[in-house]
């Protein structure tokens, strides 16, 4: 029979994986976005192609994927859980060492009686668990947003940039063909 207090321990190991999950997802969204960015600028110059463009978007894609789970689950397991939620509720170990001796096979009277105070001191404090932390560089990300979507906003410059690039690829292109003559 699954304890009171365990509940409350797997509540909170939730939130703190979401809350890792959360904010590795934005972080990996900005650094994917400004690789694309560098890789597309690069690859342009290069002049590769757009299979090269597809293997580094794989690439970067599951590298990312793999650092999310890994660096998600670290520190998340019960235990670990369990004492932090002792160390920020100040319940004095109280929630580690219940878990410790729910685990125990060989259970004595002074355990279970552990076990059955915590289930009754979480029981009084129903707000008991760790909140869903969002990521501390949330403004940060919403900086980028707005900047990213500024720039993609029409401006009265871009029709001049456009034939500005345009001429100087016609330029590149003469230069090269007057080379190879």
């Amino acid at each position: 029979m699954k304890q009171y207090f365990h509940q409350v321990i797997v509540r909170s190991r939730r939130n703190v994986l979401a809350g890792r999950i959360i904010s590795w997802f934005f972080d990996a969204l900005v650094l994917s976005f400004l690789s694309m960015v560098a890789f597309a600028t690069w690859s342009q110059s290069a002049g590769l192609g757009a299979t090269t463009w597809y293997f580094f978007s794989i690439s970067l894609l599951t590298i990312l994927i793999i650092m999310l789970v890994f660096e998600a689950r670290k520190g998340t397991s019960l235990e670990d859980v369990a004492e932090a939620l002792d160390e920020q509720l100040g319940f004095k170990d109280r929630l580690s060492s219940a878990l410790a001796f729910d685990k125990s096979h060989n259970a004595n009277e002074f355990m279970l009686a552990h076990i059955e105070e915590t289930n009754e001191f979480v029981r009084k404090h129903p707000d008991a668990h760790l909140p869903l932390a969002w990521p501390k560089r949330t403004k940060a990300y919403a900086l980028f947003l707005a900047i990213v979507l500024a720039s993609l906003l029409p401006h009265e410059q871009r029709a001049r940039i456009q034939k500005a690039d345009r001429q100087a690829k016609v330029q590149r292109q003469e230069s090269e063909a007057m080379r190879i003559v």
